[in-house]
Formats: structure tokens, C-alpha cells, sequence
């Protein structure tokens, strides 16, 4: 703490009194968007993207960021739309990576009878176009810095 820190409180104590050291209140930049324009835009998000003009039914930042421009004159960045979403309780949502065609019956018989053929197993080894790959030239010895190899492992060599 700074000696000038200390000299502005006695200050503010002399002239305001024990009132004159309260908390001046939250820090920070106030809130663009009222608590009625938060809870306006939460009865938007309700009705969904299809609703208000969108294509798809998912609700993206930058679409939130777009709804929140056109209606309350609020410009906020894609990146700081979350932050909004999370003050009205929303959670981050990722769409199942499905086929509206799939078939589910199809899918469970292929993964019963197909599948288990494709997998890789032990006994048949490795597909023919895969091999190993083979050293041209045999491992460098140990650089003798290294310390020496340990012989009290190796099978030939008895103690």
C-alpha cells in the first residue's frame, strides 16, 4: 500500500467522514444491455433462430451478436457474446454429429456383422500393404559419455 493511498483516504475521511471510505461500487465498465434488455433478449433466444429469421435451429455467438445489434443498437464483439449468454444462464450446446438419415437399425447390424471383419485382428497380422520399417543401417553403439551398456540383463552373458 502506497503512501499516497493512505494520504487520499485521511482525506476523504476528514471531508466525507467514516460514508467518505465506502466502496465506491462495482468496478468496471457498466453493462451495455439493461436487466429489461437482458430479459427482452432472453424471450428472443426462447423463441428460436427459425423463428426470428435464421436457416437452422442453433443459435450461434455471432448470430446472438447480430440479434443483439439489430434490436437493442448494442454492438458486441462474437467472442464477448458468450459472457451475455452465460449472465442469462445459457450453456454452450454442440450439435450431434448425425445424419438426419441415418438409420439406426442399419447402423447397429452393420456394426454387428460388418464391422468385426474390418477390425484388425492378431491372428491375420498386418494388412499386406503395411510392413514395418526396416533399419538400413543397425543402431548407433552408446557414446561412451553415455556410461556402458548394462550386461546384467542380457540373457548371454553370465555373471
Amino acid at each position: 500500500m502506497g503512501r499516497q493511498t493512505v494520504a487520499r483516504w485521511v482525506q476523504q475521511y476528514r471531508t466525507h467522514g467514516r460514508a467518505g471510505l465506502k466502496k465506491a461500487g462495482r468496478a468496471g465498465r457498466k453493462p451495455r444491455l439493461s436487466a429489461g434488455d437482458r430479459q427482452r433478449l432472453q424471450g428472443l433466444l426462447l423463441k428460436g433462430p427459425e423463428q426470428l429469421g435464421y436457416e437452422t435451429p442453433l443459435w450461434t455467438c455471432p448470430r446472438v451478436a447480430h440479434l443483439i445489434e439489430q434490436e437493442f443498437g448494442v454492438r458486441y464483439h462474437q467472442g464477448h457474446v458468450w459472457k451475455v449468454l452465460v449472465g442469462l444462464g445459457w450453456s454452450p450446446q454442440r450439435p450431434e454429429g448425425r445424419a438426419r438419415e441415418r438409420n439406426e437399425e442399419q447402423t447397429r447390424q452393420w456394426k454387428k456383422t460388418v464391422w468385426p471383419a474390418l477390425k484388425k485382428s492378431s491372428e491375420r497380422g498386418p494388412p499386406a500393404g503395411l510392413h514395418r520399417r526396416k533399419r538400413a543401417q543397425p543402431a548407433a553403439a552408446s557414446l561412451p559419455h553415455l556410461g556402458s551398456p548394462r550386461t546384467d540383463t542380457h540373457p548371454a552373458i553370465q555373471l
